[in-house]
């Protein structure tokens, strides 16, 4: 019987355990749409950046070498989806990961430049942008990051439904402890640079 307690008491106090990491990772965390100007995207950003064509959960590694690169370990990488998973092929779904090394036009040191080059990324400049629909979310790591896109899309998706916006393409910026998923209201074919298809008006 004692043994049978003990077994009992572990079990639920792995539950708890596994429960409240579960919520550290943002489990319950509030989501907040609005509609407003932007994080992130309010500036011009100069970025470097791969394309990817396949599915989106495959997009991990370039993230990785691209925050590798960064000058800083303060610096921010970003995701931009363009096609729905739900309509379109996984495989044929469409993406960009990108680092953020420069804001407004602010020079780019010739080392960083030199270092995305040599590992295949591209130089781009993506617009400032007065008006989005966004929201936050913590980032924690993979656990945060699976959690965020299983609660923010449906919620993102309706409001912009709700709200009868053109609200695309989808973005994640992240930084070292938030997400922001972002739809840009404006100037949307600039997020769109070579090697993506800017869709027809």
């Amino acid at each position: 019987m004692v043994e049978c307690g003990c077994l009992a008491y572990l079990a639920v106090t792995l539950l708890v355990a596994g429960f409240l990491y579960l919520i550290y990772n943002g489990l319950l965390y509030p989501i907040v749409l609005r509609t407003a100007k932007p994080p992130y995207i309010c500036n011009q950003l100069s970025v470097f950046y791969k394309v990817h064509v396949g599915a989106y959960r495959n997009v991990g590694t370039i993230f990785d070498e691209a925050r590798k690169l960064l000058p800083s370990s303060d610096g921010s990488t970003l995701g931009i989806y363009y096609d729905d998973p739900n309509t379109v092929k996984e495989e044929n779904c469409r993406s960009v990961v990108a680092a953020v090394v420069g804001e407004n036009g602010s020079p780019i040191d010739a080392s960083v430049k030199q270092r995305y080059l040599q590992a295949g990324f591209k130089q781009y400049e993506l617009p400032a942008v007065t008006q989005a629909v966004f929201c936050y979310f913590p980032f924690k790591g993979i656990v945060s990051i699976l959690i965020s896109v299983i609660r923010v899309y449906p919620k993102l998706g309706k409001y912009i439904q709700e709200n009868k916006l053109t609200a695309f393409p989808m973005m994640e910026v992240y930084d070292k402890q938030t997400v922001a998923f972002i739809a840009p209201l404006e100037h949307q074919k600039f997020f769109y640079p070579p090697g993506i298809e800017v869709p027809k008006e």
